[in-house]
């Protein structure tokens, strides 16, 4: 009975953790932006809302069903699409130059331009 919870509770860290750990290495590729305290529970944040999130969507916009199939799928999708737009951020895979234009830092004044009152004539 106890190894059986301890099981469904190691399931359900993996179950976050991983597809959470691969996004946050494709949102914070270097070790200098965050520590490894803030990487662990922004892994367990990111896994607990995209995964949810992604069976939310399929269920009710395109109709999949919820099961395990679909959970596996998106599991694996995210793992593996995060880490290929780590890899393509530290440079692993040779990208072109559009996707580095569009996954580079946003500057400061581009996110106060975004941000501006557009000025109606």
């Amino acid at each position: 009975m106890i190894f059986e919870v301890l099981i469904g509770v190691l399931e359900i860290l993996v179950l976050f953790f991983v597809p959470g750990f691969f996004a946050t290495l494709a949102f914070f590729p270097s070790k200098k932006e965050i520590d490894f305290i803030e990487r662990f529970f922004f892994s367990i944040a990111f896994g607990i809302t995209i995964l949810p999130f992604m069976l939310f969507v399929e269920a009710n916009f395109l109709q999949i069903p919820i099961n395990f199939f679909s959970n596996s799928f998106n599991f694996i999708f995210v793992a593996v699409f995060s880490a290929f737009i780590y890899c393509a951020r530290i440079q692993f895979i040779k990208m072109p130059e559009l996707f580095y234009k569009i996954f580079s830092k946003i500057e400061k004044e581009d996110a106060v331009f975004f941000l501006k009152k557009p000025h109606r004539k």
